[in-house]
């Protein structure tokens, strides 16, 4: 039908734009083509798995497609889907202050990671926030903080992935996230792409902060050092948990 022939349509020019590398073409003059026939917005919402599968990767979109996806996905409310995107793209055309601004107004700590340990060498600022939201949302629910924690130990089955946005802002849900980030700056791997290792110096002066300040500040005020360590050692020794 008529629908279905225009989804194949875009399918069609995106699969063969990227096979001949005509990326800027199709992010540009043929979008222009495709929106003026009044299905910009398809465009935009098939461009999507192209982006996540890494098709278009390391592509550096220009300033005008960059704010058409997001205000596409704003409008549709899928804020999730655009953090994810935000992952895939190159830190050269992203609008570093307006990703930050999006991804504390919608606790996308993921996109946040990815921002400031990329872009700006920053790895104790997402820490910072997490760590304050976490106690924000305990106090708020009248949450222990401590058994909140501990949980961690007992449930090796409790696999986060971003999908679930409703728990973005649960105490469980930022528990696992602070000791999984923790957990990969300690083993010095980048986010998002594990195997790309954080520099010697930014390395030291992780380690120095995370064991002394947020080690302490965690376990002082949760619980011993020793089983702020024993959480620790799950994330390190658990390779299926995804967060």
């Amino acid at each position: 039908d008529y629908q279905n022939s225009n989804f194949d349509f875009v399918n069609i020019t995106i699969e063969t734009c990227i096979n001949i590398e005509a990326l800027d073409f199709l992010l540009d003059e043929i979008y222009h083509l495709i929106d003026t026939k009044g299905f910009g917005d398809l465009f935009l919402e098939r461009i999507e798995p192209f982006i996540l599968k890494d098709k278009i990767k390391n592509q550096v979109l220009a300033p005008t497609t960059l704010n058409l996806l997001i205000e596409f996905y704003t409008n549709k409310n899928k804020i999730y889907n655009l953090s994810q995107l935000l992952l895939h793209l190159n830190l050269k055309c992203l609008n570093c202050e307006l990703i930050k601004k999006i991804s504390l107004q919608y606790d996308y700590f993921s996109t946040l990671i990815y921002i400031y340990t990329n872009a700006l060498n920053d790895y104790f600022y997402p820490l910072f926030i997490m760590n304050e939201k976490f106690k924000a949302s305990s106090n708020k629910n009248n949450i222990n903080e401590s058994e909140t924690f501990m949980k961690i130990i007992n449930d090796n089955n409790f696999i986060i992935q971003n999908k679930y946005e409703n728990s973005a802002k649960s105490s469980r849900y930022l528990g696992y996230k602070i000791f999984w980030y923790i957990s990969i700056c300690i083993k010095g791997q980048k986010y998002p792409n594990f195997n790309e290792l954080i520099d010697e110096k930014t390395y030291f002066d992780i380690v120095i902060v995370f064991f002394i300040f947020y080690s302490n500040e965690l376990s002082l005020r949760l619980f011993d050092s020793f089983t702020y360590f024993l959480i620790l050692e799950n994330f390190f020794s658990d390779k299926n948990i995804l967060i």
